[in-house]
């Protein structure tokens, strides 16, 4: 006999499952946090958990996806957007009680619930996120206050024959250029991806994606900067060699125009894995009107959701 579970059933029945130590408090102001799940990490006993998080739509969606793998992979981006966000609320509300709207573009944001679960009017946190994926790896970030984009790539991702043709096409002539004075095959696929996910995260944070900001409309350049080094030392926990880069974004004049500065978004690019490259773009808003010079806070996990966290770069020493 098929059991139908009652929304209240329900959300106790997830509540259960929600380890009291992965709640967190929100991300402060000009902060970021970056949590991914690598789906190959996900025990399969846990696939039929998540399934009770989400929405009638999204099981619906799963098994359009042509291959087990990439079915899981949709269940698992929802899970982790669903249960990241939830976690920042201290169990005010069960993650599958939560729903999404689409903008024009299709970048989604969070509806909370009117009540918490104890049926409690209550004021949500204003979160903002962003997601991204590939086949072994999924990320979120969240913001608070602020708009944010996250791309993440396999470094091994297959890429056009003609780099340079398809380069030239998509990227700036500035970027193209530069580009093209990696000799070394290797080192230039690399720089693409650099490029590839500085764009994405852009256009992202932006929420308008490529078709409401092409590409080629606006142009990253890379600077060797001591400000730098010291960034992925100290906010990112990461090591940093000297020649260390000091991301600039320069918008062409029909970007600038309807959006705003170039200098309102801050970036961050690094590598959650040996295999992976990421990139992380955020609205950069000022606290008080004299510290706009102070760096924002970036702190990344991977996750199991609703099972386990670990800090990404809990063994580098800072």
């Amino acid at each position: 006999m098929l059991g139908i579970l009652s929304g209240r059933e329900r959300n106790m029945r997830i509540s259960s499952m929600w380890p009291a130590q992965l709640m967190r408090p929100p991300p402060a102001l000009r902060e970021v946090h970056f949590w991914c799940v690598f789906p190959d990490e996900v025990d399969g006993t846990l696939l039929k958990h998540y399934e009770n998080l989400l929405s009638p739509e999204e099981l619906a969606d799963i098994p359009k996806a042509r291959t087990q793998k990439i079915q899981t992979g949709r269940l698992l981006a929802r899970t982790l957007v669903r249960s990241t966000l939830a976690r920042y609320v201290n169990g005010a509300v069960d993650p599958s009680s939560l729903r999404f709207e689409k903008n024009s573009f299709g970048k989604p944001k969070v509806i909370w619930p009117s009540l918490t679960t104890d049926g409690r009017p209550w004021q949500p946190p204003r979160l903002s996120f962003n997601l991204s994926h590939t086949t072994s790896i999924i990320a979120c970030a969240v913001a608070v206050d602020s708009a944010v984009g996250v791309d993440v790539e396999e470094k091994d991702r297959q890429l056009s024959s003609k780099l340079m043709t398809f380069a030239r096409n998509k990227f700036s002539s500035t970027e193209a250029d530069w580009l093209q004075h990696f000799t070394d095959t290797r080192e230039q696929r690399h720089r693409f991806l650099q490029l590839w996910t500085l764009k994405e995260s852009y256009v992202k944070a932006v929420g308008k994606g490529i078709s409401g900001v092409p590409f080629k409309e606006f142009a990253f350049g890379f600077e060797t900067s001591p400000e730098a080094r010291e960034f992925l030392r100290k906010v990112m926990e990461l090591p940093a060699d000297s020649q260390a880069k000091l991301i600039t974004l320069d918008l062409a004049r029909s970007v600038a125009e309807r959006e705003k500065a170039a200098s309102s978004w801050k970036f961050v690019l690094f590598e959650p894995t040996p295999e992976h490259i990421a990139s992380i773009c955020v609205e950069d808003k000022p606290l008080l009107p004299d510290d706009s010079t102070d760096p924002f806070q970036v702190k990344a996990w991977k996750t199991i959701p609703m099972n386990s966290d670990e800090c990404l770069h809990e063994d580098v020493s800072s």
